[in-house]
């Protein structure tokens, strides 16, 4: 690895939408991923319900 930032996408669930309080696991640990490898220096982009935050 060259240590350079990643561009990544990360696929949610297109019907419930990624924002607090939570509808069940998915949607929480899609959250906690993204901030996760954003605070790594990735660019992450986040394909979700149109209501996620």
């Amino acid at each position: 690895m060259t240590g350079r930032p990643l561009r990544i996408a990360v696929m949610a669930h297109c019907r419930h939408p990624i924002a607090a309080p939570f509808m069940g696991g998915m949607e929480g640990h899609a959250h906690h991923l993204v901030h996760a490898l954003r605070a790594r220096g990735h660019d992450v982009t986040l394909v979700a319900a149109g209501d996620s935050r």
